[in-house]
């Protein structure tokens, strides 16, 4: 399927760009080209500017090229311009893919590309209902997905009980997710729990790692990993021998629109989740079954601590979210759903 041609934010070590663009596009499209983003100001006019506008033009002005799948709005105005002519002046079918709420910190771009789209594609039910409310013309919802064959259910090994968190340390300890974590698991060690934490994504960040620096539990700090690699997490929480799957966030109108990524891959690896009662978690994770959705700090204590202090709940919740991601969170499914509407000519522009 040459005909596609794929602009995303990031490189294969970027989370969202590696799992929305790159491995549909190994498997939809293998011979389609993908074009990443590059940072540069307004009144930049550097060679490297110059060489990623002179190559998109060349590549959407291709005859060849039918459609455009553009993933996030993290794209300069110039960028922007270029996609708006090739959907106005040669025709071009737009494809918006969209799976954080890029409109809080990019509205103008967001909704500019939003307008021109043919289709949207939406990571999360919050931005579903956000691209409804802008009247784009058709939206449709498509979760991140993953691989999950490549995931495993990690052995189990004498206490402590390991809760693991996985993810850009240094992002969410800004946005002080790991408040909502900490004041938990301070909570259960007080209570003379047998546990530890690893943080996979740690990132050197130091001031992560001073916010839990005098805890009465052992933290295990993953600062580096190769995250190009589509089996690292899976490798991870094998590695660290991950007993619960943690995804901690404070209740904001970002948060409420990311795609629970975290917590398809812990129930990719048979794990027992807790997540907090936000955004698509409220979808993803299926309550009392698969792990448990906590708000309060009370909630989130008793949630960790039935599972810390029970194997076999652990593991039951734990398969039940392994089917649910083999069922709706696969990556087979994502690209069956994915081809069928590019290859639908009754959505052609």
């Amino acid at each position: 399927m040459s005909s596609i041609l794929f602009l995303t934010k990031g490189d294969r070590n970027t989370a969202s760009s590696r799992l929305r663009v790159w491995q549909i596009r190994d498997i939809l499209a293998p011979d389609a080209e993908v074009i990443h983003s590059i940072a540069y100001a307004f009144t930049d006019i550097s060679s490297a500017r110059i060489h990623m506008i002179r190559r998109l033009w060349q590549r959407i002005r291709a005859r060849e090229i039918k459609t455009l799948f553009i993933h996030k709005s993290l794209f300069p105005w110039d960028i922007v311009f270029l996609l708006w002519v090739a959907r106005t002046a040669l025709g071009k079918r737009i494809i918006f893919d969209l799976d954080d709420a890029e409109w809080i910190h990019s509205l103008h771009k967001t909704h500019a590309l939003m307008r021109m789209a043919d289709i949207v594609f939406a990571g999360s039910h919050e931005i579903f209902d956000y691209a409804r409310n802008m009247k784009v013309q058709q939206v449709v919802l498509v979760p991140t997905s993953i691989d999950a064959r490549i995931y495993q259910k990690p052995e189990s090994i004498a206490p402590p009980v390991t809760i693991g968190w996985i993810g850009q340390g240094k992002a969410h300890f800004r946005q002080g997710n790991f408040t909502v974590l900490k004041s938990a698991l301070d909570k259960l060690a007080e209570r003379n729990a047998a546990l530890r934490l690893v943080i996979a994504g740690s990132e050197n960040h130091q001031p992560l790692k001073d916010y839990f620096k005098d805890v009465r539990y052992e933290v295990v700090y993953i600062d580096e990993a190769d995250w190009k690699d589509a089996q690292t997490p899976s490798t991870l929480i094998g590695k660290y021998y991950f007993d619960i799957g943690v995804m901690p966030l404070v209740d904001s109108d970002f948060n409420r629109a990311k795609c629970a990524l975290k917590a398809i891959e812990y129930m990719a690896s048979a794990l027992p989740v807790v997540a907090s009662r936000v955004g698509e978690a409220k979808y993803v994770v299926d309550d009392g079954e698969s792990g448990f959705l906590a708000l309060t700090d009370t909630e989130w204590v008793s949630a960790l601590e039935r599972l810390v202090g029970d194997t076999e709940l652990r593991a039951r919740l734990g398969d039940h979210g392994r089917k649910i991601v083999l069922d709706r969170y696969s990556l087979e499914a994502a690209v069956s759903q994915i081809q069928k509407v590019v290859e639908d000519p009754s959505q052609k522009h």
